[in-house]
């Protein structure tokens, strides 16, 4: 335990020393509370995604600047406490896109609302998975290569490899599949044509209130999957009318003026309407 506390500890101490040596001396700025709640705050941007490989032997996580446009995926050697880029950013920005570049509002809402992990190790240590907006790619770090693992035009979510590494588990369209990691056809677990069944996914009350992630789980000898089926039937659904749009709906008109509260004569109008000093909206 002491020792992972290290070793994180050196992972944040090296991109903060990296990031000041890096970066051009400047005169001190005012703090204002803009500067403090902007991208990466008053004392940069913190790392991202920080995992072990499966063999102990590194520490990897994602580092962006403070914009989040640019970063590159880094490991350090739990042995030596070397930090190298495992992944450039050329690469990261096709495997794993800053926010600014995903159009779907709602992706971009769970990915930031339930932090959810930009690449996965395999057991070998040697590859890793990343879910590049639904589709599935498989990062060799030795030879630096990408292989597009999954092409549905619907997304796929929470991949997770077997024990022994030889197949990853997704949710595709409400139903479980595998596919060997050699890129072979993929196996369908589940064949629910249903909507409202969700077999080994996660709906909104599970993620938003419980903190549940994931609904299926490998067995350890990585025959069998266990899985939650969750049934929405009987839920309704609710109507939400867009009242701002061209809906058709007419906006309530609405009006703000300036009342003069004692009234008077002193203009000689003494009606009521001679109370109203002018109009605001």
């Amino acid at each position: 335990m002491k020792r992972t506390t290290l070793l994180i500890f050196s992972v944040f101490l090296t991109s903060a020393l990296a990031l000041c040596q890096s970066a051009p001396q400047q005169t001190a700025k005012k703090l204002t509370i803009e500067g403090i709640f902007a991208e990466g705050g008053i004392t940069g941007r913190a790392p991202e995604t920080i995992k072990w490989s499966p063999d102990n032997k590194k520490i990897s996580f994602v580092q962006r600047d403070d914009s989040g446009e640019h970063g590159q995926l880094w490991y350090v050697d739990a042995t030596t406490g070397e930090r190298k880029v495992l992944v450039s950013e050329v690469k990261l920005q096709a495997l794993a896109p800053p926010l600014s570049k995903i159009k779907d509002e709602r992706e971009k809402e769970r990915i930031t609302r339930y932090n959810v992990a930009a690449y996965e190790w395999a057991p070998d240590s040697r590859h890793l998975l990343f879910n590049a907006q639904g589709q599935l790619w498989m990062y060799d770090t030795e030879s630096g290569t990408a292989v597009q693992f999954t092409s549905n035009p619907e997304p796929s979510s929470d991949p997770k490899f077997s024990p022994d590494g030889n197949r990853v588990a997704y949710v595709h369209k409400h139903n479980l599949y595998t596919r060997p990691i050699s890129g072979k056809s993929e196996k369908e677990l589940t064949k629910d044509k249903d909507e409202n069944l969700l077999d080994g996914e996660v709906d909104w009350v599970y993620a938003e209130e419980l903190g549940v992630r994931s609904n299926y789980f490998w067995s350890p000898d990585g025959k069998e999957i266990a899985f939650l089926q969750m049934d929405e039937t009987a839920v309704p659904a609710y109507p939400i009318v867009d009242w701002v749009s061209q809906s058709g709906f007419r906006l309530l008109r609405s009006r703000i003026f300036i009342f003069r509260a004692l009234g008077g004569c002193a203009t000689g109008c003494c009606g009521p309407k001679c109370s109203i000093v002018r109009r605001i909206l």
